[in-house]
């Protein structure tokens, strides 16, 4: 009980965070140390979001952005005849000034390439529309092109064939005849033409590009700036280390048990002795940020400071930009400290914040859903459920938690099998319909050759198959892979698995997913004699696939 008192202490804790901007400055400048004839920096929050400022470099390459944004950023630098660099940073304090010494490299690395394509705006970027310049003697491409209502705006596709350089590479590149440049807002310049004439010839000079092969950097100048960054990516990795670790024994409750023990929780007190020991400020949050979550893998609290544990309640309120690196995470510990109850509560408060995304708090939420959900705690399962809808219904992990736990879905315990009809993939002319099923235990197992955790079932359920064939009991493995020729390879090679097959073309557009309700694979359902669902996915996984079978089939 003190364990879960004070982590949950922890967990709570609160302090208003005052939003006043950050600054992200310093030089951007070219590896051939000649000045650029335009160059821009842009801030946005994610590679492939809009940029929430552009801004372009001053006569000495130098740059300053003022945000308001906490959590993880991106800069994207980029200037005319260079390579574009995105750098993804982490602004975790709103007081921080993050100074850059930025390089870029060139687009031409020599003066032989293997192509040359023009791409047109017109193209929409369907590089497959990309039209192939001739090399002439003189070392030039040219090729016709229209020029749509007096103006051209394009780019080009080159790709080297410069010996040790990744040949099956394309890369955008500026052209030599333009009447100017701009910014495309994705992270490179296009090349403008205006001409009276409804057709030129467009003629590319790669001589007249400045050519390096020096490659790129990006340093952060200042020391304590450069240490939050780095622990910020410390941070994301740590907790992705462990919670891969983790999920890869998900189907080993010993050996799951023995990982938290002895590897992960002393591992988490380590972090927690370096955070209550630093200075306060986001380095000491961004170490009580990992011991909190790793805490979170934890389900036997042996090895755990609880007073330690407890100290870090000051150090990091839920309400800190820290947590955008964490998130997902916080749910196991939740869990730990038996307060899954109030988690919608505390989601409220980070979203208030405006610090952690909706689609990362949604994705919080359905992973208290799911571990609640296979845990059978019902009750936390529900109130999870609800919040998603509730709240963030348009999300994808909303939308997938419908398929999974509506009331009224239809593949579920107690329901009878959906009407479906798959040829059979060893007997072409037999279909396999519901009817074809009945008066035998069936043991539908969604699955793709592709996918890791479904393959990693395949021994247990072959045990299950040998077990209890001769039992009235069948299994019907239905593939969500690409073609079936990779079922067949993976059979011949891999796992025989010799009962019923069946394939469902579209992976999980396919009918077999709309069919099942199939969000995630692999997703077995158990089906008894008279056609109807006794289990779905929850006691059908690992070992306790066949605890399930022998408790059922008598």
């Amino acid at each position: 009980m003190l364990y879960r008192l004070v982590l949950w202490m922890c967990l709570v804790g609160f302090l208003p965070t005052l939003l006043v901007a950050s600054t992200l400055t310093g030089t951007v400048t070219s590896v051939t140390k000649k000045p650029f004839s335009k160059a821009i920096v842009a801030l946005s929050v994610s590679a492939d979001a809009t940029p929430l400022e552009v801004v372009e470099l001053g006569s000495n390459g130098s740059f300053t952005l003022s945000t308001k944004h906490l959590g993880k950023y991106v800069l994207t630098f980029a200037a005319e005849n260079h390579v574009p660099v995105v750098y993804e940073g982490f602004l975790l304090a709103s007081d921080q000034t993050v100074p850059f010494a930025v390089s870029l490299g060139t687009n031409v690395k020599d003066k032989d390439l293997d192509y040359v394509k023009v791409v047109t705006d017109d193209m929409q970027g369907d590089f497959d529309k990309a039209i192939s310049m001739e090399r002439r003697s003189d070392g030039t491409y040219a090729v016709q092109v229209p020029v749509p209502d007096g103006k051209l705006a394009y780019q080009l596709l080159i790709r080297h064939t410069e010996p040790g350089y990744n040949t099956s590479e394309q890369r955008s590149c500026n052209g030599t005849m333009h009447s100017e440049t701009e910014y495309d807002g994705g992270g490179d310049f296009r090349s403008l033409l205006r001409s009276r004439d409804s057709v030129v010839t467009l003629v590319f000079d790669p001589s007249k590009l400045p050519i390096s092969g020096l490659a790129a950097s990006v340093v952060i100048t200042d020391k304590k700036a450069a240490e939050i960054d780095r622990l910020a990516r410390e941070t994301e990795n740590i907790l992705q280390t462990s919670s891969a670790l983790v999920r890869s024994m998900e189907s080993d409750v010993n050996k799951r048990a023995d990982l938290m023990r002895n590897d992960v929780a002393p591992k988490a007190m380590i972090l927690a002795n370096k955070g209550v020991a630093r200075e306060v400020g986001v380095i000491r949050e961004l170490y009580a940020a990992q011991a909190v979550a790793m805490v979170g893998f934890v389900g036997t609290p042996t090895n755990v400071d609880t007073m330690q544990m407890a100290r870090l309640g000051s150090i990091l309120p839920y309400t800190s930009p820290v947590w955008s690196l964490a998130i997902q995470y916080l749910h196991g510990a939740m869990k730990n400290v038996g307060s899954e109850r109030r988690f919608d509560r505390i989601v409220d408060s980070i979203a208030s914040a405006g610090i952690v995304s909706k689609q990362d708090l949604a994705r919080a939420l359905y992973g208290t859903l799911l571990e609640a959900d296979f845990e059978g705690r019902s009750s936390v399962a529900e109130a999870m459920y609800a919040k998603l809808m509730a709240d963030y219904a348009e999300t994808d992990e909303a939308q997938m938690a419908k398929k999974d736990y509506a009331p009224d879905r239809t593949i579920r315990p107690g329901n009878k099998l959906p009407d479906f009809s798959f040829a059979s993939l060893d007997k072409p002319t037999e279909t396999i319909t519901p009817a074809s099923l009945k008066g035998k235990w069936v043991l539908i197992d969604l699955w793709a050759t592709w996918c890791g955790p479904c393959v990693a079932e395949l021994p247990t359920i072959t045990k299950a198959y040998e077990e209890f064939k001769s039992k009235n009991f069948t299994i019907l493995s239905i593939s969500l892979d690409r073609v079936p020729k990779s079922i067949e390879q993976f059979r011949e090679s891999r796992f025989p698995m010799p009962w019923l097959h069946a394939f469902s073309f579209g992976i999980f557009s396919s009918e077999a997913a709309k069919v099942f309700e199939v969000t995630g694979i692999p997703k077995p359902i158990l089906v008894s004699p008279d056609g109807t669902m006794v289990a779905v996915s929850k006691g059908l996984r690992g070992e306790g696939l066949l605890t399930t079978l022998r408790n059922t089939i008598k």
